[in-house]
């Protein structure tokens, strides 16, 4: 079924994609092409997710460790929501499990976690610059660090 589509689903699916396809290109945009496309952008979009859900993860973490006047029931809620979620995510899309292994991406999101917590709070050089928790503690449903 290699039947060209229409360029106005193609141009659906790619907004927000940020593809440079020329003009000529979608007249000759297949389904398995856009099949190809569509799925690249799912998994885009739910990396991102999960990468946004764990930096929301970690900021909790640090507020409840390095912030202790602010330390509320909201902020636990939060936690275990952040920490609900997750599992989840792993379930409908196993293929972020990776990451989890992946040190590299983990001290990337913390750094971005850090930068935004020094943004929110205004303390610079307060939070730690390296991951102080593995992966598994951050996830664990029961780890509160004090």
């Amino acid at each position: 079924m290699n039947e060209p589509i229409h360029r106005e689903v193609y141009v659906d699916v790619m907004q927000g994609n940020g593809s440079s396809t020329t003009a000529e290109g979608y007249n000759s945009m297949t389904q398995e092409q856009l099949a190809h496309i569509t799925y690249q952008s799912v998994v885009r979009s739910k990396h991102q997710e999960f990468e946004e859900t764990l930096s929301l993860l970690i900021m909790e973490l640090l507020k409840w460790r390095y912030l202790k006047e602010r330390r509320a029931n909201s902020v636990k809620r939060m936690i275990k929501k952040h920490r609900i979620k997750i599992p989840e995510m792993l379930e409908s899309f196993p293929t972020l499990e990776t990451y989890l292994f992946d040190q590299i991406w983990l001290e990337r999101v913390w750094k971005a976690s850090v930068m935004l917590m020094e943004h929110i709070t205004h303390f610079k050089n307060f939070f730690p610059e390296k991951p102080v928790w593995t992966i598994g503690e951050i996830i664990d449903m029961h780890f509160f660090p004090e």
